[in-house]
């Protein structure tokens, strides 16, 4: 019995030490973005850059607990990216702007409420985005980067359903830092 209460009694801070910190989100985001295709051309081609707002599938629109984790989503890429389109490395001032249109395709988190009922048993937590880089000036699109983090994914050690869409967006900036 002492045991099985000094096991309970430890257990939160064993949890909560393995937890990630930013600089191991970014550290993975890095690495994630590594090994990302290049775009077709340097973004640093571009004068400026411009995000537009998540484009949210209508599959996950009639979901109100969905579209209030992509609303979350789109507010963590905005936060994420906003330095970066700011101060924007140009190596030709004069050439237009990029345009940067993040679309979730697939969006499942697992409440905590959930897990604690059903453990494993609930599942993984998932999302995907497509990141669409697009030449204003001519309208072609110079790369579609499929961006997608699950809980139980290889790779995705220290990935959790509350810190899920922090890697999202950490792999974002990191693959268009990857690509000036």
């Amino acid at each position: 019995m002492k045991r099985i209460f000094l096991l309970l009694a430890i257990l939160p801070f064993f949890i909560v030490g393995c937890a990630p910190t930013p600089e191991m989100i970014v550290r993975d985001a890095k690495l994630d973005s590594l090994a990302m295709d290049k775009s077709l051309v340097p973004l640093s081609k571009f004068a400026s850059a411009k995000l537009l707002p998540l484009k949210i599938d209508e599959k996950l629109k009639v979901d109100d607990a969905k579209l209030a984790k992509a609303k979350e989503l789109d507010q963590k890429l905005d936060l994420q990216l906003k330095e970066l389109l700011i101060n924007w490395p140009s190596n030709s001032p004069d050439h237009g702007e990029l345009i940067i249109q993040p679309e979730v395709v697939h969006l499942r988190i697992i409440s905590t409420a959930t897990r604690m009922l059903a453990g494993l048993m609930a599942g993984q937590s998932s999302v995907g985005i497509n990141l669409h880089l697009i030449d204003q000036e001519t309208g072609e699109t110079i790369a579609t980067q499929e961006i997608t983090k699950g809980t139980w994914m290889r790779g995705s050690e220290g990935v959790t359903d509350k810190n899920i869409l922090d890697y999202i967006a950490n792999i974002s900036h990191q693959y268009l830092l990857a690509n000036i």
